[in-house]
């Protein structure tokens, strides 16, 4: 019974570690790009395309998306006759900002991207690219299919159009490391201005919850050694030898990690003196929060805040499964770490094959926790070994 209650228990921290770091790759568009609210000053197409054209005239161009979210619309497949309502973005610029991989040309004015379940809606197949939709009197041919959205269209404006594109998103150049200087200085080089919000919160709160199992993780290991490291500091060199072991351990713990701890640059104070750094990094931090809380999400923001909100909920289930796994897991450990080694290594692969997630820390998280936890146990032998032969 405990070998089955230890099975189900790995299973499940598996699976909810692996699907919170999936779901934090997903959100890798937003680490790079801020998102401004240009609702009281839009722009139209013909800005927008001046913008471009002297973006691509600088040194270090910085892509960006000017774009809109419309009220539904009626969309259809005038050959199947077939219907659908579907919120309608107009895009002008670096559409991969939005939609990664899948992108729009701004000169497209005859293409459009369309949502996975529109598409099966629309002609009965996913498979949509090459078809054509009507769009308010428009032909458009649908030029990819995306996954990460529902129930929109995407396409470009008409040079004609006097659509407000109220919305821009900026990303980063090139191997560049663009800090919200760089992004003011965007908006101040095209004479703009708008509110900004750092959708990049909601990649670091799923980066967050999607490793604090792991971490926890190695707390504890790490932890056991260096604890038993320090009750062996009369004993020199067993002591060196576990402090060692315990460096070793959390050394390749941090290498096979998904996102390797370092500290940002964004937090280091430009100047030793500078003692409202912290003050103001905090009350900005805030502010933004704030702004990502309260105000009307749009549709890339929805999808984005569902993302990261089933990182949170599934990176919050590993690690409360954690400490449940380690009680189990100490118990049966007394019994035989090999075949509780190899039982791991092979639900690591079912849960990574059924999954298609082959993450790294997946295959060394439980073996390590068993290793350290025996390690722990034998050096904790060695010292009450010592003490009796002392004592007598």
């Amino acid at each position: 019974m405990r070998y089955l209650v230890l099975f189900l228990l790995s299973g499940a921290l598996l699976i909810c570690m692996a699907k919170a770091l999936a779901d934090a790759d997903r959100l890798d568009i937003s680490s790079t790009a801020w998102l401004f609210d240009l609702t009281d000053t839009p722009l139209n197409p013909q800005k927008a395309a001046g913008m471009l054209a002297q973006e691509q005239s600088e040194a270090h161009p910085m892509p960006f998306l000017l774009w809109s979210q419309l009220l539904e619309k009626q969309i259809r497949n005038p050959v199947l006759n077939r219907s659908a309502a579907a919120g309608c973005l107009i895009v002008y610029g670096d559409s991969s900002l939005l939609f990664g991989q899948t992108v729009l040309d701004p000169s497209d004015q005859k293409g459009c991207l369309i949502s996975k379940d529109l598409a099966y809606r629309l002609f009965g197949s996913v498979n949509a690219d090459g078809m054509e939709i009507e769009l308010d009197g428009r032909t458009l041919t649908v030029r990819g299919v995306l996954d990460q959205y529902d129930g929109i269209i995407a396409a470009a404006p008409l040079p004609s159009d006097q659509a407000e594109l109220n919305m821009l998103t900026l990303g980063r150049p090139d191997d560049s490391q663009s800090t919200d200087k760089d992004a003011q200085s965007f908006m101040d080089r095209h004479g703009i201005y708008g509110t900004s919000r750092r959708i990049s919160l909601y990649h670091t709160a799923a980066r967050l919850a999607a490793v604090l199992m792991p971490l926890l993780a190695a707390a504890w290991g790490c932890g056991k050694l260096f604890k038993q490291a320090f009750r062996l500091r009369h004993l020199p060199v067993p002591a060196a030898g576990c402090f060692l072991t315990a460096a070793a351990a959390l050394a390749v713990f941090l290498w096979f990690m998904p996102y390797p701890p370092r500290f940002p640059a964004s937090l280091i104070p430009g100047s030793w003196s500078d003692f409202t750094f912290w003050q103001n990094k905090f009350s900005d931090t805030a502010e933004q929060i704030r702004l990502l809380v309260q105000t009307e999400k749009t549709v890339p923001e929805q999808a984005l805040l569902a993302v990261s909100w089933n990182a949170a909920v599934n990176g919050v289930m590993a690690a409360l499964l954690l400490p449940l796994w380690i009680k189990t897991a100490s118990a049966a450990l007394r019994d035989n770490l090999f075949y509780l080694l190899c039982g791991c290594m092979v639900l690591s692969f079912l849960v990574a094959v059924w999954l298609q997630n082959d993450y790294r820390i997946m295959w060394l998280l439980l073996p390590w926790a068993l290793l350290c936890q025996a390690l722990s146990s034998y050096l904790k032998q060695i010292r009450l070994t010592v003490l009796n032969c002392t004592d007598k």
